[in-house]
């Protein structure tokens, strides 16, 4: 074990996505499914099953897409739901191979104190350290589009502009 993973993560309402300094980069469905009976936890051998493979077994699985209006819905169930989807993201990049992860998330523009807050803590579990950003200012910044800027975000559950 040596160095720091660097890990960008764009939490989106329908689809997330991770890349990392390691090259690795994945997107998976926002969704989260956890066994309806202990029948499907048998045949899952799983608690907790997370975009595609989810959507796979939904009729054995309550669904939930903890971001389903572009931020963490406020329940305490959601905010566990979405610290479980945030370590399987940061999970596919091999963070095990490394001393310290350092994490950068997108929050949509308007996200409130409360919301950036939410995936603050979230992210808690899984990282050594984490900055919250609005995602239109890191898409103007990776332009190198810092001033004079219109940025138009069309999610599948918001859509933001942002003028930068």
């Amino acid at each position: 074990m040596s160095g720091r993973l660097y890990v960008g993560i764009d939490l989106g309402t329908f689809q997330s996505t991770i890349a990392s300094s390691a090259g690795a980069m994945h997107s998976i469905e926002t969704v989260v499914g956890r066994p309806k009976d202990p029948v499907a936890r048998n045949f899952l051998k799983r608690d907790v099953l997370f975009g595609e493979e989810a959507l796979k077994n939904r009729l054995a699985l309550n669904l939930f897409r903890p971001l389903e209006l572009g931020v963490i819905k406020d329940t305490q169930e959601d905010r566990e739901f979405i610290a479980h989807f945030i370590t399987h993201l940061i999970g596919l990049s091999d963070p095990e191979d490394y001393d310290r992860v350092v994490a950068v998330i997108g929050a949509p523009a308007e996200a409130s104190y409360v919301d950036k807050t939410s995936i603050f803590d979230a992210a808690a579990g899984s990282v050594n350290a984490a900055m919250i950003i609005s995602e239109p200012f890191a898409v103007a910044y990776a332009l190198d589009m810092i001033e004079h800027t219109l940025v138009i975000d069309i999610g599948a559950g918001t859509a933001d502009l942002c003028r930068v």
